[in-house]
């Protein structure tokens, strides 16, 4: 009981190191939370700081999940409890006041974890949205949303493809600020904007 207990909130407090804000402030000289998006994933890293922090800020927010869903080990029950702490840490960030980024590239981690087939769905289907419509927001809600049918159709353990589908409705949820923008036509194409 206590290895599990240790397990889950080892996920959270590894999905809450806020990787974004820290590399902004340490590399860049910037408060990501402070300008464009005022969001500390890599979008707005890569908007404001350009592609090697963004793609640094990325990889780290991907490991977050990769790292803490893994320290379920074999158990999917366990397994599926530490990938949803460790996205809930990166939403739900401890470290800023549970506040936290959108938790795309968390989410990409836990879900390499529990159906890598379904991931690269999801990432084919991100790039490909992107590379049309250019927005990262629509891209990755249509990315989340493609997880939990793939990775149902990939023959996933049924607590897989639930906690999936419910990680992707949180993803959505959290990308609110966009869906109006988007519905307003007022959401903007991904351009660099390196100072």
């Amino acid at each position: 009981m206590i290895a599990t207990v240790a397990a889950i909130l080892g996920a959270y407090l590894l999905g809450s190191i806020p990787s974004g804000l820290l590399l902004g402030k340490y590399c860049g000289g910037v408060d990501l939370r402070t300008v464009g998006s005022h969001n500390i994933g890599a979008t707005n890293a890569y908007r404001i700081l350009g592609a090697k922090i963004g793609a640094v800020v990325f990889l780290c927010d991907l490991l977050k999940g990769i790292v803490g869903t893994a320290l379920g080990g074999a158990d999917p029950y366990l397994v599926t409890a530490c990938g949803a702490a460790a996205l809930l840490g990166h939403i739900r960030s401890v470290f800023l006041g549970f506040q936290g980024g959108r938790g795309v590239a968390t989410g990409l981690g836990v879900l390499l974890c529990l159906s890598w087939p379904a991931a690269l769905v999801a990432a084919a289907v991100w790039a490909l949205l992107l590379s049309w419509k250019r927005i990262v927001s629509l891209a990755s809600m249509a990315a989340a949303l493609s997880a939990a049918p793939a990775a149902w159709l990939f023959g996933a353990p049924a607590v897989y493809c639930v906690f999936i589908l419910i990680g992707a409705v949180a993803i959505v949820v959290k990308h609110k600020d966009n869906i109006g923008r988007l519905l307003r036509g007022e959401e903007q194409p991904i351009r660099t904007q390196k100072r």
